[in-house]
This record gives C-alpha cells, structure tokens and sequence, in this order.
C-alpha cells in the first residue's frame, strides 16, 4: 500500500525505498516534512501509464545516492539533486516526470527513456541530462541557470512532437547553456540571455532572444548556428552586447534595443527584416559577409 511519513526523520536516509505498483493499482510514498536521502540511499521506481510510481508530498527531497526508473515514475514534491545522485532511464518506455520545482545541483541522468520537466528548473551547478528524451518544458515549464553553472543537454531532442519546441522561458545568467540534440533545436518562448553563453545545435528562434546586463557592459553570445524566423524578436538591453558567432539567418526577424548586435559570423537574410538595435557591428569578423536573397528588404 501507500506510504504516508508524518514529522521530521531524524537523520538523512540512507537505506532503499522501493516504490512499486500491483494489479490493484499504484504506490505513493509521500514525505510531509523536508527530508534527505545520502549517498549511501537508492531509490527504486516501478510504474504504469494508469498506475505510476509516485514521490510526494509537502516536504522537499533532496537526493543523493541512486535512483532507476521502471515504467512511469513521477516525483511530484519539489526535489533537489545534488552532485552524487546518478539516475538511470534504462529502456525507451521508461519515463520520469519531474512535477514539482526542481533544482539541479549537478548529477548523472541517462538511459535510452524519457525524462519530462513539467516543474520550474534552476541549475546552481554543472549538470547533464544525457537520457534520450528530454521533454525539456513538459507542460510549458521555466530553466534558470545561474551564475557560473553549466547546463548541457545529449539527447535526440528537447520535446515530443517533431515540430514543437521550448514554450516556456529558458533564462541563462552568467551561465552556459549547451544543447546538443541530433538535429536543431526550437525556442519557441523566450530566451533570455543575462551575461549567458549558448552553444551547441543549430538553434531556430521561432519565439524572442532578449539580451540584458547584470553589470553595464556585460556580454552575451549565440556561439551556434542560429536563425530568426519570421516573426520572431531580437532585443538587445541598453550597457550590454549580444555577439554571433554562428552562421545566422534572418527570415522575418525584428530586432531592437539600446544595446549592440556584433555580427562574427557569416550572415544570410532570406526575408524581410529588421534591425533597429542602437548599434549594429555588422562585420564583427575579418572576412565575414552577408548574403541577401533577391526581392529581400
């Protein structure tokens, strides 16, 4: 049956919790206080499409040691993970649904399955997500990276549908964002760059890129290929500089601002667009050109 843990535990956990599911239906185990499990602890997850294996509760989990999924598992309280917490997703129906604020303080994540982030994220250290499928925005979900941590993404890509992309506010702070799916990723929400770093798989911005300072003349760079689809918004804060480094293309895109737009890489426009930032460095590199398809403004 279910597990209900009531007050305090006295120490951190250091044994096995085994959730599982039967025929009759699925196991929860929930905490009503802030509890820990140390490195020593392994948590096991078994579970159905009807009948998952759930975490929850009012108390935060913060986890250390290890963790398999088997089926559908959804941890449903907020949970931090820390450095030494390694999770495995073994097989391609395997699935773990982060439901609550997650923080990531670093940790292993792999497996040939699926993990969905459907609750807000903040990365306060270096973490990778290596797993196959990572349903990065679940349901419309928010990443923070803070200053000085590294997110890096290895999976085939970063939603379900093969034309759907981040919906949510991917915001990067004096941190490094690197995603390296199979093919090029979509933001179709925001993402704002405060003195952050992107890098990895082409990038296509069908949403808004904003670029702000933390301190006057803070720098932000798009170190990948990118393109700006029609419709979609570049706006550049006033005492910072958004540098690209990539090939970029510009097919619709509006650009604006008080700050710079430093262009390093080679550019191509292949629809109409606009670029009203205060100041635009158009050959940012020795050498780079620009190719302007005919008809195009």
């Amino acid at each position: 049956g279910d597990v209900q843990i009531i007050g305090e535990l006295k120490d951190s956990f250091g044994g096995d919790i085994d959730i599982g599911t039967t025929l009759l239906g699925g196991h929860t185990v929930t905490f009503s206080d802030d509890w820990t499990m140390d490195a020593g602890g392994t948590l096991d997850m078994a579970g159905k499409t009807s009948t998952p294996a759930i975490l929850g509760g009012a108390g935060e989990a913060t986890l250390n040691g290890d963790m398999t999924v088997d089926g559908l598992a959804r941890i449903t309280a907020d949970v931090t993970f820390q450095s030494s917490f390694d999770v495995d997703i073994p097989g391609v129906s395997d699935k773990l649904q982060l439901n609550g604020e997650t923080t990531f303080e670093g940790g292993e994540f792999i497996g040939n399955g699926t993990l969905v982030q459907n609750g807000d994220a903040t990365v306060t250290e270096d973490t990778t997500i290596d797993v196959d499928l990572y349903d990065w925005d679940g349901g419309g979900s928010s990443t923070t990276l803070v200053s000085g941590s590294t997110f890096t993404i290895n999976s085939s890509t970063i939603d379900t549908g093969a034309f759907d992309g981040h919906d949510g506010t991917v915001t990067v702070f004096a941190g490094s964002l690197a995603v390296n799916t199979t093919s090029a990723w979509r933001m179709d929400g925001t993402l704002a760059l405060v003195g952050g770093t992107v890098s990895g798989q082409d990038l296509r911005v069908f949403g808004g890129v904003t670029a702000n300072p933390f301190i006057t003349g803070t720098s932000n760079t798009i170190e990948s290929d990118v393109t700006f689809e029609s419709g979609s918004t570049l706006s550049v804060g006033s005492g910072c500089t958004l540098t690209l480094e990539g090939q970029t293309t510009y097919a619709g895109a509006t650009g604006s601002g008080l700050g710079k737009l430093v262009q390093v890489g080679d550019a191509t426009v292949t629809a109409n667009t606009t670029i009203g930032t205060s100041t635009y460095v158009w050959d940012g590199a020795v050498g780079s050109t620009t190719d302007i398809d005919p008809g195009v403004t």
